[in-house]
């Protein structure tokens, strides 16, 4: 479903696509890897998650 979401983002003339990731997250950092995103930034503990503040990675991903 998220590989159709981003085919339709760019047959729409959206460039860029932009995901935000609350680590640790092995399983979403894979899944965003495998559909061609690539890792931007980190920002330190900027999300609050499971009474914790967690860090939030970044990744882009250039539609076709």
């Amino acid at each position: 479903m998220y590989a159709e979401l981003l085919s339709c983002l760019g047959a729409m003339g959206y460039r860029q696509a932009v995901a935000g990731m609350t680590m640790p997250n092995d399983a979403s950092q894979r899944l965003h890897t495998s559909l061609g995103f690539e890792p931007i930034e980190v920002f330190r503990k900027v999300g609050y998650k499971f009474d914790d503040w967690r860090d939030v990675a970044w990744a882009q991903c250039e539609l076709h």
